[in-house]
């Protein structure tokens, strides 16, 4: 009895093993993800120091994989004044070998002062829009966090607010 269950116990581990060799023998290629800037920025809610923003992300994932945004926790920098804390609202699916622009909600907690910085922000041609934080992706169920530390120069122009109503 107690040979039956140590060979079934062995059969199990041999079994495991084999299927972690050929996974990690496969040629998956995992590539790295290119974030290629924000394309836009519209403001969809203001409710006092809380703003709903939607980003226009544009991603580029050459990899086999689909890589599912789990969070997303970064301070913003417009022109290199602190707005505020953001954090993302929903999960983002990034598609496999596919370069596209993501619309990304994000939640901000904006800082004392962010209001005028935003409303100057709206009459300029140039922001630069620095981001410094964390992402947290999975690939297939497997997380990892990434820190980012992104800056770019976008179109001032793009700061609309909409106000929901048709």
């Amino acid at each position: 009895m107690f040979e039956k269950i140590h060979t079934y116990r062995f059969n199990q581990i041999l079994l495991f093993l084999s299927i972690l060799v050929i996974i990690s023998s496969c040629s998956l290629k995992l590539e790295d993800v290119d974030f290629n800037g924000v394309d836009s920025f519209k403001i969809e809610k203001i409710e006092n120091k809380l703003l709903n923003l939607r980003l226009g992300v544009s991603i580029d994932n050459p990899s086999s994989f689909s890589i599912k945004v789990k969070s997303f926790e970064t301070d913003l920098f417009l022109d290199d004044r602190l707005v505020g804390h953001a954090k993302l609202n929903e999960k983002v699916k990034v598609d496999r070998k596919k370069e596209d622009v993501y619309s990304v909600p994000i939640q901000l907690q904006l800082e004392d002062g962010a209001y005028l910085v935003l409303l100057k922000t709206a009459l300029k041609d140039k922001v630069n829009l620095h981001l410094v934080g964390f992402v947290k992706g999975s690939i297939m169920g497997i997380s990892k966090r990434i820190k980012i530390d992104e800056t770019q120069s976008i179109d001032g122009k793009n700061f609309k607010f909409d106000s929901g109503q048709k």
